[in-house]
């Protein structure tokens, strides 16, 4: 059973920045409330205010342009991405990662802001949003301002977000009009399944359709955060991509970068051993993808 609790609709961001600083630590914020209502069912969370931001203008709708790339709402469903066109066209990394998010019901209510806000070192749709060099639009009592997404996460279930703010918007160029990209979840069971680890990859290539000349590599799962591999990443360039051996490596590289922890699902070694194998497979995914458009 649920405790009581008083729940609240703000209409603007002024009013939900005003009662998420009075209500402090006994009020959350929820737009699909997947997460949030789930721990209240099982009876070790309890809040006395419930901040439901779903119906404030701003926090809605998917923006694109050619000039000025894709901006998600906070409250956008992951379902709403995954059939959006312009997004199943360009950002397809995006879909994958979305599309292994819990069930379709699940995905129907879930948001992509509590995707992110939830800082699970597991979520999803954050490794695909990282290799896609995403922003987030943060706004408070005093104003707005623009974050990374690389630098939201200052733990586990922690961010950077202040007593007083909300993530608004989530906000990334056009990628390459041809890139590879992939996102691979490993886990016990093909839905319903938080990942053991996630690995996110985008790629781009020169004339000769082999050498690569960008690479983003996102993990999950694999750090106390959600992170990007930036010396993985950097061995990649210039490096033949139809090449094994070296795309092999990339994998060993790997896991000098990760520091998963270990748990009652997976310990840090097994981890670890798939990293070192996963990666130079999902990369290779990431190429097959873009050759074969």
């Amino acid at each position: 059973m649920i405790a009581k609790f008083d729940y609240h609709v703000p209409a603007t961001l002024k009013e939900a920045c005003e009662m998420k600083q009075e209500y402090g630590s006994s009020g959350v914020i929820v737009a699909g409330g997947s997460d949030v209502y789930a721990k209240l069912h099982d009876g070790n969370h309890r809040y006395d205010h419930v901040i439901d931001i779903k119906k404030i203008p701003e926090m809605k709708g998917i923006e694109w342009s050619e000039q000025e790339g894709l901006s998600l709402g906070a409250a956008v469903t992951h379902h709403e991405i995954e059939r959006h066109p312009v997004i199943t066209e360009r950002y397809q990394v995006l879909v994958q990662g979305v599309r292994t998010v819990g069930s379709l019901q699940v995905r129907n209510r879930g948001t992509i802001g509590g995707n992110i806000c939830t800082a699970a070192p597991s979520a999803d749709g954050v490794g695909p949003l990282l290799v896609l060099n995403s922003e987030c639009v943060i706004h408070g009592i005093g104003g707005e301002r623009i974050v990374p997404l690389a630098e939201f996460f200052t733990g586990p279930k922690r961010t950077v977000l202040r007593s007083d703010e909300v993530l608004v918007r989530v906000r990334m160029k056009n990628p390459a009009s041809r890139y590879g990209g992939a996102y691979f979840k490993y886990g016990r069971r093909n839905a319903m399944e938080i990942a053991l680890l996630n690995i996110s990859v985008y790629l781009e290539v020169d004339d000769d359709n082999k050498t690569c000349t960008e690479m983003r590599i996102a993990l999950g799962t694999s750090a106390p955060t959600p992170i990007r591999v930036h010396k993985t990443e950097q061995y990649f360039i210039g490096k033949d991509l139809t090449d094994n051996e070296a795309v092999a490596k990339g994998g060993d590289l790997v896991i000098e970068e990760a520091s998963p922890r270990s748990s009652w699902r997976a310990n840090s070694n097994f981890r670890l051993t798939l990293l070192r194998q996963l990666v130079p497979r999902t990369v290779k995914t990431a190429y097959k993808s873009l050759i074969e458009e």
